[in-house]
């Protein structure tokens, strides 16, 4: 059986014994959305799963760990690329030699 996502974009092949006769709620995997489908469904369920999809939101540390985890990955692919970058745009030649004073000041702070 076919079900539609309720934002409309997208449709899913289900097995029917998957959904059952009572309904069952659903996710979708691409947008994320969820809702319940087939049986009969009281409004308050239909509340209840509404507000827990909308309370939900990426905490604040969850968002800044994941920011420092691309500048890290941003950083060590300068490193990896450093002298193929230097010899095509020497003005990169500055960043590394102030990212080298940088790390050098955290470790003698750390030392101390």
């Amino acid at each position: 059986m076919i079900i539609n996502c309720r934002c409309g974009k997208y449709q899913f092949d289900v097995k029917k014994s998957d959904i059952g006769t009572s309904g069952r709620e659903v996710q979708c995997g691409i947008c994320n959305e969820k809702w319940v489908h087939g049986g009969s469904v009281s409004s308050s369920n239909v509340k209840k799963i509404t507000n827990l999809t909308q309370k939900y939101r990426t905490p604040l540390t969850h968002k800044i760990i994941i920011f420092f985890i691309y500048v890290t990955a941003i950083i060590g692919f300068l490193d990896l690329i450093k002298y193929k970058l230097i010899t095509a745009a020497p003005i990169f030649q500055d960043y590394y030699i102030a990212k080298e004073k940088i790390i050098l000041e955290i470790i003698a702070i750390l030392q101390q």
